[in-house]
Parts: C-alpha cells; structure tokens; sequence
C-alpha cells in the first residue's frame, strides 16, 4: 500500500518521498521489533483430536477494500463440546493501480479466497467434513447465487472460476464487525501482534453452535451495473398473400402460389405483356423459392 501512495505521488527515483508517506515508512518500520516477540504455535489444535468423532470444517474469510483485498482461512475442530480453531493461511493483494470499484474488489477477494481454501485443502492430509467461505459483500454473494452468463466479463469470468472451485451453497454473508479478513485490507498504524488475537484463532461466533452463526439472508438485492447490454432487434412480420394452411398438399400450395404471383405481375405491371395460359416450370420454380425465403426468414 505504501509503495503504491508513493507511486501515485509521482515521486521519482532518486527524489525524496513527500512528509505523509515518510512518516507511514517511519511507523513501519517501529512495527518490526514487535514481531520478535509473536509466537505462533505450529500445530492446528492443543485440546481436541483428529478421530472419527472429530468434526472438522474449513472457514475462509474474504474481504476487499479501496486499497487492498485479503483471505484468511481457518481450520475449526469440534470434539464433544470442544471448539478450537486455528489460522492455516492468508494471503493478501492490493488494490491495482487501475480504478475499481469495490464490489468488483470484492469479487476478486472471493476468486483469491476461493483459490486459497482449494490449495490448503489439496495439501491437508486430514479429511474435511464442511467446507464454508464468508464475505460481507452482499453484491459479491448476489452475483454467485445468480446466473453469472448474464452479467460483465469481468464478473462472469470470476464467478465462474468460483464455482469451478467452490459448492454455491457454501457461501455465506458474515456482518463486517465480525470478519477478520478485514484486518487485511486497511493500512493500522497500531497493531497488536500476540498469538491470542481474532485474527490468529478466529471470529467469536465460530466457538459458538453453528445454530447461533450469522444468517445469511433468502432474498438480495442485485446489482443492476453490471449486467449486460441487451440488444432487441424488431421485425416485421409480413403477411402471406396465400394461406398455407388452407392446403393439403405441397404442390397444391406452389400452384396456387404461382397464381397469385401472376396476377399481382399482371395488375400491377405495365411495361410488361400480360401472362396466360398454363403456369410455366420457371414460374413453378419462382414460387418455391418464395415460400423458401418466407419459411427461412419466419424461423432465423
């Protein structure tokens, strides 16, 4: 994030950074020491075990801000009332340099998240009961539960690549308060860095019964900038001069048809001699070739 501020700063190489982004560098770099004192313990769980009565789901959280997007994936063990959950991975992007906006941010966080779970759950040895990604995007949650054809490019392609990865009825909406994956996305300039935090064991809720979880909600409102432009193409529909259902048979109605493009030849030509007599091949063949172009034209 902060190369990025500098970037946009149009700082060049060798020119100093202005004050405002010289001081972020500064409060950076005080963070560093801390991280000597974090401790994270190297295995997923310390009270429960990994039998067969064992419960054991992966969570992954997902959120996206103006400035950056982030997933957070967690291991959750359930053992005979006994809940521990621990932090398996993370992974986090900025924002590109290029403009957008933050539902489309919050796809992309879903597509890393989704990415994320799919890699963790390939190099995990233990079986996986439940598998569950939360995002706070109601715009994001709208646009996987619906028919992704009918939208951009841009949301169709990654919503695809989500449901390549991941169920449509593991997603779920979490209120903002209560994911951690927003800690990933905004610049803090206080940390606390203990192993004890949310952001190493989890949200609250995933200690509680699944009964108590945040519900996700039937109905959402979709978002209506992102679908696609529809062309309607009017036509007229002209009307036969000959009933074609009032015949039988096919030679009947390219008779009758050649008829009737006499008389109207007749009627309305006057450079032309009158017609008559019997019908000719030429004009047998002209009218099976009206009814062709008329056919073709009804159904394409």
């Amino acid at each position: 994030m902060l190369f990025q501020e500098i970037w946009r700063s149009g700082v060049s190489w060798d020119d100093e950074i202005n004050q405002q982004c010289f001081e972020k560098w500064q409060t950076w770099l005080k963070l560093l020491p801390e991280i000597e004192n974090l401790k994270i313990p190297r295995c997923y769980r310390l009270r429960t075990s990994a039998g067969q009565e064992t419960e054991i789901q992966l969570h992954t959280f997902v959120d996206a801000g103006e400035n950056g997007m982030a997933a957070a994936v967690y291991l959750r063990y359930a053992e005979k009332g006994k809940v521990e959950c621990s932090l398996v991975g993370v992974r986090t992007r900025v924002a590109p340099l290029k403009y957008l906006t933050i539902p489309r941010l919050e796809l992309q966080a879903a597509v890393i998240g989704a990415r994320l779970a799919h890699l963790i759950s390939e190099g995990l040895t233990i079986s996986i009961t439940k598998y569950v990604y939360w995002s706070d995007s109601r715009n994001a949650l709208s646009w996987i539960r619906a028919d992704h054809r009918r939208y951009s490019q841009f949301v169709a392609t990654r919503v695809s690549e989500i449901l390549d990865l991941t169920n449509v009825s593991d997603w779920k909406w979490v209120p903002t308060k209560w994911n951690v994956a927003d800690e990933g996305t905004k610049w803090q300039s206080r940390l606390v860095l203990t192993s004890d935090i949310k952001w190493y064991k989890g949200p609250d809720f995933l200690y509680q019964r699944e009964e108590e979880w945040p519900v996700t909600p039937d109905k959402m409102v979709e978002p209506m900038d992102e679908l696609q432009a529809n062309i309607h193409v009017h036509t007229e529909t002209q009307r036969m001069a000959v009933p074609i259902n009032n015949f039988q048979s096919l030679r009947g109605m390219v008779r009758a048809t050649a008829l009737a493009i006499r008389f109207l030849r007749n009627a309305l030509s006057k450079c032309f001699t009158r017609i008559s007599g019997g019908l000719t091949s030429e004009e047998i063949r002209n009218a099976e070739v009206f009814h062709f172009h008329a056919a073709q034209q009804d159904a394409f």
